[in-house]
């Protein structure tokens, strides 16, 4: 699969085929093919079932971010810091 991302989708209603969607970083591919939707449709699950909840991944997402600025002001803090001391 292309490196850009992937999902498995359904039409609804029991007489709509499968199809799948993928798309490497510079284009769209869809395909009927059911070996290739089949192999799509196996990503997407196992992606899914790897994912958190959008809240668990939402505090996950502002938890690191808080880390991450925290860690930057405290880089910045030892610059200014040296840059006096010289």
């Amino acid at each position: 699969m292309g490196g850009g991302g992937l999902a498995g989708l359904r039409a609804p209603g029991p007489h709509c085929l499968m199809h799948g969607f993928r798309y490497p970083p510079d284009e769209g591919q869809t395909s009927r093919d059911p070996g290739t939707v089949a192999k799509i449709n196996l990503t997407f699950e196992t992606l899914r079932s790897e994912a958190l909840p959008r809240g668990a991944s939402r505090d996950l997402i502002l938890k690191v971010a808080g880390e991450v600025g925290r860690y930057l002001e405290e880089v910045q803090l030892q610059r200014r810091q040296r840059r006096r001391v010289r």
